[in-house]
Parts: C-alpha cells; structure tokens; sequence
C-alpha cells in the first residue's frame, strides 16, 4: 500500500493526528515528515504528536486527543455522545486524562480525573470512552435532580445501565464536595434504595400528605381484587384508584421490572387508575401528588 495513504487512512482513524513514532512505523522517513512540517502540511503538537490535517469534527478531535494524550478516554459530553445518551448536549469534545498530567489538546476540554478505574472504560468503534454509568455519574454535576431523573428513566426503560454498578461507581467517586454528588446520590436513592426503612419512611410522609390535604379515606395495603396475594400500598376502592410509593422506583432486576408492568397492565384492564409517587415527588413537588390524586377521583367513569 501508499505509504502516504496509509498513514492518512491511520490519521482518519485517530482525528487526524498521529504520533511521530506511528508515522515512521508505516515507512515513512525522518526527512519526510520533517519536510511537510517545515512547508506547514502538518502541525507539531505538544507530545511527540503531529496533526495532519484540521479535525473540525468535536468526535474527530475527540478521537485524535484519545489517540495522542497518555491513557486519555472520551468522557462527560462526548462519550454521552457516543453512546448516544438522550438529554445531554452533543457537539462537545471532551476527554479525561490523569490528574497528574496537564497535557492540553487543541478544540479538546480536558478535564483531569484520578479515579478513573479500569472497570469505568469500555471502547465504542475502537474510541477508548467512559461506560454509561461513568459517563452519568461524570455529568450529574450540570445536572438538576429532575434531569438526571429523566436521563436514567430513559435508560433504564431501555436497558442500557446496570443500576447495582451505577452505585457501586457512585460509591467510589462521589465523595463529599465533588460537583454533583448531592444530586447523583439523591436521585440514585430514589432509584434504587429498596431498602425497608426507605420505602416505610416514604409510605409514612405519602399517606401523612394525604390525609394532611384531606384526600378522602384510603386503605392502606389494600389486596389487588383480582389477585389477592398481591397489594397495593394504598388505594381508594370507591374510586378505583390505587397509590404506590416508589422508593425504588426502576428496580433493578429485569424479572421485577417486568412483573411490576404485567401488573400496571393488569390494573387498567380490570378499570383502576394506578398512580406512581417517588420520593421526589413526596419531598419536592407535594402539591402535584395531591392535585394528581383529586383529578384520578374526577376521571373516573
């Protein structure tokens, strides 16, 4: 093959840019690569690395900058981008290198990381990048809670995140005082924290709430008629309208998740409203759980 079309097929691979080594590695010559730099046709960057050619592309700068800067990794908007995760903004090019190292790269954000471990990288199309769960752990802090709410909605309804890594990461990196952690750990408790205090703490300000309003008598655990060895955390026979207090509110458990459906579907064919409140809901939006209880009352036929 061209020895000046491999190097430029190399070149297209990694953004444009190439490492000085690499280049002589595919035959060509010192004299060479000295000549076109000498004459502009490629740029000298910091590092040993040599652009080729202008990488106007964020991804193609992205790709250049992880195929130069030492155990560089797309990372935050980029590897959302490349993982095409919905409800973070694209066009970005960011990379994460060690904190140690204050290397830059040109049109590149670098940010620096020193808890990046091995098992919070993958490679997308040969692109070395953060895991999903890395990369939402990595954007909570441009986040509010709602957003990251909806971002791990979407997610989770399409399987594309294992949550028990999702809080092992969180556990790992999110320490006290990092951008974002007091968003990342309200809104993962709320996923995932299944545990018996959290739902009871939950159920108690639900049903405090609803009586506080004067939302009418509810029974609490209240079999589901058609099956009883199944309940409901509350619910309104009169009305057909049955309440559940999400403490987890995407389990995480494919089987759970999908038996919890069989379920929502089973209450709309036997002709009862069902209405799903998250800790968030609870704590942050009170006056929409109880504005949503008196309309399901209202709609019912």
């Amino acid at each position: 093959m061209n020895i000046e079309r491999a190097v430029m097929e190399v070149a297209a691979s990694q953004g444009g840019c190439l490492r000085r080594k690499q280049i002589l590695e595919l035959g060509m010559t010192v004299n060479e690569v000295r000549g076109r730099l000498s004459r502009g046709q490629w740029k000298r960057l910091d590092g040993g690395a040599i652009q080729l050619y202008d990488a106007s592309v964020p991804m193609e700068r992205v790709r250049a900058a992880v195929a130069v800067l030492p155990s560089a990794v797309a990372s935050h908007e980029a590897a959302a981008e490349v993982h095409s995760v919905k409800g973070f903004a694209k066009g970005l090019a960011v990379v994460s290198v060690h904190s140690r190292t204050t290397h830059a790269f040109p049109g590149v954000t670098v940010r620096r990381n020193h808890d990046l471990a091995d098992s919070h990288i993958t490679t997308r199309d040969g692109l070395r990048v953060t895991t999903v769960e890395r990369t939402v752990v990595d954007m909570a802090r441009f986040c509010s809670v709602s957003h990251l709410s909806d971002v791990l909605r979407s997610l989770i309804l399409d399987k594309r995140v294992d949550l028990d890594l999702l809080v092992a990461i969180r556990d790992s990196v999110a320490r006290r005082g990092r951008p974002g952690s007091k968003v990342l750990r309200e809104v993962t408790s709320e996923l995932v924290d299944g545990s018996p205090h959290v739902a009871s703490k939950l159920e108690a300000l639900g049903r405090a709430l609803l009586l506080e309003a004067d939302c009418g008598r509810f029974l609490s655990e209240f079999p589901l008629p058609w099956d009883r060895t199944r309940r409901f955390d509350d619910a309104y026979p009169d009305e057909r309208v049955a309440i559940e207090w999400d403490s987890r509110r995407w389990h995480t458990r494919n089987q759970e998740f999908d038996r919890d459906r069989a379920r929502d579907n089973a209450v709309v064919i036997h002709g009862w409203k069902l209405l799903r409140f998250t800790w968030h809901d609870v704590a942050n939006r009170p006056g929409h759980v109880v504005a949503t209880v008196r309309a399901a009352f209202g709609s019912h036929s």
